[in-house]
């Protein structure tokens, strides 16, 4: 049957597409062209239009992907967020100073007196002390996520910051490893796993080439003094220890599985350190072996060394190895613990070195 002069008008308009086009749209766009021409529409314009629209790939409808993140904390918590976290506050300057290594610090609506690292985290609104925080001063800043410090902050704060439905994330590394961990975590948490991996592989990278530096070393026994009256140290355990350890040394003398604890003189000179390291200049406190007591001691009055001089015959003073280390360095256990480690090794390896003066005939154990 031979087709009036319009319809194949229409149809040699549409068959310059119609090898191309998938079959499905083929047999539309020509059911639509046969309908056109009953009506009397079918012009070549309209049908060339109808080819090309026929021709062109249909939009994919639009899908919000989901980005919800979630990660556990230093206390094995799993932390869940609808989306990254856009204001978050922190309680501690160990914690800013996490945020801002992983690439988060300019989410930050809130944070604890002495948070001074890096410059930018000055710039941080205050909302108090680390151990008297106000529960109303945090919420009213508004924040998706709080990262706390579970060895300093009141638990039933944290608490009711978790029955008003907000996140809370408990950082208090133990162990070397945890900081790396941390770093992990709030990266997820932040929308910046890139930065936050790229963190924790470059602090533990610098953690291991120092350990492996200094394998088969000679032993360095090391006194780190934290506070001055009563004479403190740090645990068998704390991180400060541990990067004794590291840089091969031996925290003396040996004592209990806490952040910090008492010891005495007596004991301090049985142990007979080759090198004491103070956090204070000139061996006076600055902390208790954790950033909390650091806080505390630049309220108190100035303490007073134990006056390590007056034992002469103590390796540490023979060998004129009296020294000082900056607190936030070795203290906080956040980013730049990498540091103080580099500093504490080099201490070591000096003592290590270090002649041995003319020391003392007798001993004075009666003191």
């Amino acid at each position: 049957m031979k087709l009036p002069a319009a319809l194949c008008r229409c149809c040699r308009v549409s068959a310059r597409w119609s090898a191309s086009a998938p079959a499905a749209l083929r047999v539309l766009a020509l059911t639509g062209l046969a309908a056109l021409f009953a009506g009397g529409l079918c012009t070549p314009t309209l049908a060339g239009s109808l080819a090309l629209s026929a021709a062109s790939p249909l939009p994919s409808p639009v899908v919000s992907e989901p980005r919800a993140v979630q990660a556990r904390d230093g206390r094995a918590r799993l932390v869940r967020l609808v989306e990254p976290a856009a204001r978050i506050i922190t309680l501690a300057p160990h914690a800013t100073e996490l945020v801002f290594a992983v690439g988060a610090g300019a989410t930050l609506a809130g944070t604890t007196d002495y948070s001074d690292f890096p410059a930018a985290a000055r710039a941080v609104p205050r909302i108090g002390a680390f151990n008297t925080l106000a529960l109303e001063r945090i919420v009213a800043l508004r924040p998706d996520l709080v990262l706390a410090w579970s060895g300093g902050n009141p638990p039933a704060l944290l608490d009711r910051l978790r029955a008003g439905g907000i996140a809370v994330f408990e950082s208090d590394p133990k162990h070397l490893p945890d900081i790396a961990r941390d770093l992990r975590a709030l990266g997820t948490l932040t929308g910046h796993p890139g930065e936050g991996e790229r963190a924790a592989v470059g602090f533990e990278g610098t953690l291991e080439a120092l350990r492996v530096s200094h394998l088969g070393r000679v032993p360095v026994r090391v006194f780190h003094q934290v506070w001055g009256a009563p004479l403190m140290t740090v645990g068998e355990h704390h991180v400060v220890a541990a990067v004794i350890r590291l840089c091969g040394g031996v925290p003396v003398p040996q004592g209990p599985d806490r952040a910090a604890w008492v010891v005495s003189i007596e004991s301090v000179l049985a142990a007979d350190p080759q090198l004491i390291v103070s956090t204070a200049s000139p061996l006076a406190p600055a902390g208790a072996g954790d950033e909390g007591a650091s806080q505390v001691a630049n309220t108190m009055a100035p303490d007073r060394p134990p006056g390590w001089q007056r034992y002469p015959w103590l390796s540490a003073v023979a060998r004129g190895q009296l020294r000082t280390l900056a607190p936030d360095l070795i203290h906080r256990p956040g980013p730049r613990l990498v540091e103080g480690a580099q500093a504490m090794c080099e201490l070591i390896d000096a003592a290590r070195e270090a002649p041995v003066a003319a020391r003392a005939k007798v001993r004075n154990h009666g003191l």
